[in-house]
């Protein structure tokens, strides 16, 4: 009883100086996923070690505090990202890669021409097939449930709209070489374009969450590269707003890993942090305004965590 409530004072300080975000980064170089806050840049511990091998990526769902983590082959950890507790492992055929889903369960890449739907247990909800002449990039669906994917064709990009049950909609065209695509809670999203020499965002989106169709787009420039602190950008989230987070290798020290913060529509860069703690990181993972049940279960995740590593040093 003490223990607890010793935990929810400290999850109450935690609280009242935390932000509304909890970043995740899965790291191959550690072989495990490190939280933060991502706006103050505050560490909150890693979850994965033990279990992973080669991390590829991640995904997470943010519905039921799954972080599904592809490692070796097509096989698929599955963690509670709140405490680091492990749940269990599956495999998803032929997996290329994993996204997030903010309609629940994730996204994976199978070809490249088939994005495919899966629930939390791995099971195929639905498939996405590109149209003719096209290859698929990145994906992401929007808690309404429509999945933007990005279509390639050579010198012809686009953003392919579609119904959550493989139906595409309509598509959008681009004129860059698309490096990833973002996606926030509720119906925000954004895109970050490769031009000659730099990497930057280009884009804010805001898509209707009934028709799934564009109704709002912002142009924004923020450089992400070795100037702005990150070498070889790996992988980026939509936060809070039109926040964004990018991580890659420190310029400094291609050792370790860095995440840059950044503002697309101001162009600015808000920071660095991760130093310390990243080694190679491969994706990411945002909750945008965590609960405070959600602080109180990660904190006591970390007491757990920390009472194992004494038990198995002892």
């Amino acid at each position: 009883m003490k223990k607890l409530l010793l935990l929810s004072l400290i999850a109450t300080t935690v609280v009242a100086n935390a932000s509304f975000e909890l970043l995740m980064v899965a790291d191959k170089g550690t072989k495990s996923v490190h939280r933060y806050d991502s706006v103050r840049g505050t560490y909150f511990g890693n979850f994965g070690s033990g279990y992973l091998t080669d991390v590829q990526g991640m995904a997470i769902d943010t519905s039921t505090g799954d972080a599904f983590v592809h490692d070796t082959g097509s096989r698929v950890h599955r963690f509670n990202y709140n405490t680091g507790n492990y749940e269990d492992s599956f495999n998803v055929s032929s997996l290329l890669d994993l996204q997030t889903s903010r309609a629940g369960g994730f996204l994976g890449r199978v070809s490249t021409s088939i994005v495919r739907s899966y629930n939390n247990n791995g099971g195929i909800t639905a498939t996405f097939n590109a149209p003719a002449g096209f290859t698929y990039g990145s994906s992401t669906q929007i808690a309404s449930g429509f999945v933007y994917i990005i279509e390639n064709a050579g010198a012809t990009i686009s953003l392919g709209i579609y119904k959550s049950n493989g139906t595409r909609i309509d598509g959008i065209n681009y004129n860059a070489t698309i490096v990833d695509y973002l996606s926030a809670t509720g119906s925000n999203a954004a895109s970050m374009f490769q031009l000659p020499a730099l990497t930057h965002f280009s884009e804010f989106n805001k898509f209707d969450p009934t028709t799934g169709g564009l109704v709002y787009a912002s142009f924004g420039d923020v450089q992400i590269n070795t100037a702005s602190g990150v070498n070889s950008p790996k992988a980026s989230v939509l936060g809070h707003g039109t926040m964004t987070f990018t991580c890659g290798l420190n310029p400094a020290n291609l050792g370790q890993g860095l995440i840059v913060r950044a503002e697309p529509d101001t162009g600015l860069i808000k920071g660095v942090f991760g130093n310390g703690q990243l080694v190679n990181p491969v994706e990411m993972g945002i909750v945008v305004a965590p609960e405070p049940t959600t602080w109180i279960a990660m904190l006591g995740g970390l007491a757990l965590l920390a009472k194992r590593r004494r038990s198995r040093k002892n």
